[in-house]
């Protein structure tokens, strides 16, 4: 059995982000194995052989979202490069956009789901601290190995993973939340002959689902 306890109070701030994510996260689980053995009908001690893993891990906290958002000159259509209206061919006065020029669905869209950029520049300019994408993740894992002889031996391994998938949607509120649960499947089975002392063969299969 094992626990991890690691603190984001040790942690450095990551340099494009304005604060330090808070959270703690929790390691725990443990492993049994040995040999299989039922009374009075199978002994496999040196030749079967199982393995039972679980590890699990709790994450709660926050975690920065970047994400690119138009700039405030974007937003009031005000453009250094020359801008030249559809109309008369004409270049708009200042490189601006006047506001009745604007769609109206289009300013909808923008107000409703593109937030005010938090800091200047045109790349991550704007940032929020929101719930941590992954707070719990589970794991188990179970092996079975034959040994069939000096020459013959072969496994099995079958494995799941679950987690929790929780983020704002493109890293913004005004977008939405996403939470879900994931799962994912694994299985692997070898089988080993040593042909010769020089010689080795080793036939594996797995599958990911």
């Amino acid at each position: 059995a094992f626990y991890n306890f690691a603190s984001s109070a040790l942690n450095a701030r990551n340099p494009p982000a304005l604060a330090k994510a808070s959270s703690h996260d929790h390691y725990f689980g443990g492993n049994i194995g040995g040999p299989i053995r039922i009374p009075k009908f199978y002994d496999g001690r040196n030749r079967t052989f199982f393995s039972l893993s679980w590890q699990s891990k709790r994450t709660p906290g926050s975690q920065n979202y970047l994400a690119n958002v138009p700039t405030r000159n974007m937003r009031a259509a005000v453009f250094s490069a020359r801008t030249t209206d559809p109309l008369n061919g004409q270049p708009f006065p200042n490189g601006t956009i006047p506001q009745n020029r604007i769609n109206p669905t289009s300013r909808f869209f923008q107000n409703t789901y593109f937030p005010e950029p938090s800091q200047e520049g045109t790349s991550n300019d704007f940032q929020v601290t929101g719930p941590t994408a992954t707070t719990r993740e589970e794991v188990v894992d179970a092996r079975f190995d034959q040994h069939i002889n000096s020459r013959h031996w072969m496994f099995g391994r079958v494995g799941m993973t679950q987690f929790n998938n929780r983020a704002y949607e493109s890293n913004l509120p005004t977008i939405g939340f996403r939470a879900n649960t994931r799962k994912l499947y694994t299985s692997v089975f070898s089988y080993t002959w040593t042909m010769r002392p020089t010689l080795l063969n080793e036939l594996r299969a797995g599958a990911i689902r």
